[in-house]
């Protein structure tokens, strides 16, 4: 959960600033992501360095 903690106001556009009040990890399911205007699932990557 999260509550807006202030909305800016950019050309045509308000960009919203939320802060997280709330974390809840669920037991089953893939995570689900938005992103660009579609909902997809997050992607493992391997490790970086060495």
């Amino acid at each position: 959960d999260c509550e807006i903690e202030t909305v800016h106001v950019v050309g045509t556009h308000n960009v919203m600033i939320g802060r997280v009040i709330d974390v809840r990890h669920g037991s089953g399911g893939s995570a689900l992501l938005y992103v660009d205007r579609s909902y997809t699932q997050p992607t493992r990557l391997g490790s970086f360095g060495g």
